[in-house]
């Protein structure tokens, strides 16, 4: 199952009108509109979709992560963390972690030690919360962790010396 096509069936009505807006050309509008002709309904195997759309498999799968991030940027522009949330409200945990990852690479090199405190707790509260069957204890003892040094070091540049 197409992880566009997950995402695409979360949204209500003037969500997906306001995807109109995206710019797309050639095959990325091809890939949007046939995956829309699958709303509500069961999405067909990778090997049909490829047929279908005369790409190779890795192509799909770059389409389909253009698209999101496409999308993404239309409905939630600069703030993952709604973003994060809206993927998390709706059970698409997968994603989130996906999105939450690439946040942290794109994101952490402009942030001070305290916006990555923020950025970090502000994860590991997403990850700890979710239904048992998709808690990952990795994940959130990573975030965790990542959380606790980012707190060090905003604690240190505040000209403290030690940290309790």
């Amino acid at each position: 199952m197409s992880q566009l096509h997950l995402f695409l069936n979360t949204l209500k009505e003037p969500e997906k009108k306001s995807l109109g807006n995206m710019n797309l050309r050639g095959k990325e509008r091809e890939a949007f509109e046939y995956t829309l002709r699958f709303l509500r309904k069961e999405f067909p195997e990778s090997d049909k979709v490829i047929q279908d759309l005369g790409v190779t498999k890795t192509h799909m799968y770059k389409l389909n992560s253009v698209l999101l991030s496409k999308c993404y940027q239309c409905l939630f522009p600069n703030d993952i963390f709604l973003l994060l949330a809206y993927l998390k409200q709706n059970g698409l945990y997968v994603l989130m972690r996906t999105e939450a990852k690439a946040a942290e690479k794109e994101l952490l090199e402009n942030l001070s030690p305290k916006e990555k405190e923020d950025f970090y707790l502000r994860l590991f509260h997403l990850f700890i919360d979710v239904p048992y069957k998709y808690f990952d204890k990795k994940i959130v003892l990573e975030y965790g962790d990542k959380y606790l040094k980012a707190d060090k070091e905003a604690f240190k540049q505040m000209g403290f010396p030690f940290y309790f």
